[in-house]
């Protein structure tokens, strides 16, 4: 029984990033973005940023190569001492055995709780700033997992069916996919009648799917008699698409590929003034077409087991359920599309050496809406960011950000960025509580970007 909780737990329980951020700047500094990142970092943020138009720098090419990469795992109760209070051994390496008491606080903090897992590795990216404009090129895989555990099915898991009960176990839903993606951007600037800076900026992104699997059809309710037999009504179906015809998870070669889509991204940024910036963007408009290896497996709710707790009836069910696989259509699954709004204000302090104002500071906010719901950790729930960057020496700087709403409803970020002339360095988490505790942070994140410029 245990096994089978730490399955579900460990494979479903991170708390979806809603709309995760793939550069580490951003998500120090509350995932702000649409305003305020730029270069390699505005790729599927806001592609008008590529071109800088109140920046001072003068490189030509910005570059990375397997130096960037991030990961969320949010989770509103799993934490290291969660885990190894109910899911190691006792001080004696002894098997520990879940009282009642122990399934009863597992329940309270599991049940009716979003489920998910993010992350994003940047393969290559490469940006090249040329009088005809910017162009931004990035390879990048995208590894993904969302779901949501009613508190019926959770109850059914932990304590096994009870006498007289109907489980409603409608509400579960699992998506989970890998996807390696190509990013192709473009961005000029311009200057209004009225002598105001502008850029805009367009990405054109194919999608390379690898493997996916999620829930097809949910009606399923089951029901305990008073023989303790429990019964379904209605069906449970998965759908998955793989490069391996055995479902197998393997390293994709390059021409490994079991759905292809295409997404694009386009976003405008303004100068209102010297100090204030602001952007709107939308992403991840498309979708993909999953193809190849597709297969359903379905439960139909005809089968009747009388202790879910039991080792050999569990695999009884999943020898059930894997018995029904069978060949499936063709599907396709949209992105994870978002529109962002911001806006981001400069301070600014006189150098006397050279007699010039420099900025040290600067505060962001950004509106965050999901459009797509359950869609490689998207949500629709409306996300307030506040970030703030600081400049105490030319080189070092300082972050900080707050998110309200979306999934998780508050966090506090936290990073760091060190600008040489040639390297810039940003390492950063989007709970800064995890830099105190690890042990006792349920939502865990942590990502480092590397990038060159010339």
């Amino acid at each position: 029984m245990k096994s089978f909780l730490l399955l579900i737990f460990l494979l479903l329980s991170a708390h979806s990033y809603s709309q995760p951020s793939d550069n580490v700047r951003s998500l120090s500094m509350g995932r702000t973005s649409v305003s305020n990142t730029f270069n390699l970092d505005a790729l599927n943020h806001n592609p008008a940023n590529l071109r800088d138009i109140n920046s001072k720098d003068s490189s030509k090419v910005y570059f990375s190569l397997l130096s960037s990469a991030g990961y969320v795992l949010n989770s509103d109760f799993l934490t290291i001492n969660f885990y190894n209070k109910f899911f190691t051994g006792d001080a004696n390496g002894n098997k520990k055995f879940l009282t009642a008491a122990d399934k009863t606080e597992i329940l309270n903090s599991s049940k009716n709780t979003d489920l998910g897992f993010n992350l994003n590795y940047k393969i290559a990216s490469l940006l090249i700033n040329t009088k005809s404009g910017t162009f931004g090129f990035a390879l990048e895989d995208k590894l993904s997992a969302k779901s949501y555990i009613s508190g019926d099915l959770a109850s059914l898991t932990l304590f096994g069916n009870e006498i007289g009960r109907t489980y409603d176990v409608k509400d579960f839903n699992l998506n989970t996919s890998w996807i390696r993606q190509i990013n192709i951007s473009y961005a000029n600037s311009g200057v209004t009648k009225s002598g105001r800076k502008f850029s805009y900026g367009v990405s054109v992104k194919p999608q390379l799917g690898y493997y996916y699997l999620g829930v097809k059809k949910n009606d399923l309710t089951l029901y305990t008699n008073e023989n303790n037999v429990l019964s379904g009504t209605g069906t449970l179906e998965f759908q998955t698409s793989n490069i391996t015809k055995d479902g197998k998870v393997v390293y994709p070669g390059l021409t490994d590929i079991s759905g292809f889509g295409v997404g694009f991204d386009a976003g405008v940024s303004t100068a209102i003034s010297k100090k204030l910036m602001m952007g709107i963007s939308v992403t991840d408009i498309g979708f993909i077409n999953w193809n190849k290896n597709v297969q359903k497996y379905t439960y139909s709710g005809n089968f009747v087991i009388n202790d879910l707790s039991i080792s050999e009836q569990l695999d009884t069910l999943r020898a059930l359920i894997n018995a029904t696989k069978t060949p499936d259509a063709d599907f396709s699954r949209s992105l994870p599309t978002t529109l962002r709004l911001g806006a981001t204000y400069k301070f600014f302090r006189t150098s006397s050496a050279a007699n010039d104002e420099q900025e040290f500071a600067r505060v962001s906010m950004d509106l965050i809406q999901g459009v797509v719901k359950n869609v490689a950790g998207n949500t629709t729930k409306t996300i307030l960011a506040l970030g703030g960057e600081f400049a105490y020496t030319s080189f070092l700087l300082q972050r900080l950000g707050m998110i309200f709403g979306g999934d998780e409803k508050y966090t506090l970020s936290a990073g760091l960025g060190l600008d040489t002339k040639h390297v810039l360095i940003d390492i950063g988490t989007h709970n800064i509580l995890t830099l105190f505790n690890i042990k006792s942070a349920s939502k865990i994140s942590g990502g480092i970007n590397i990038k060159f410029r010339f």
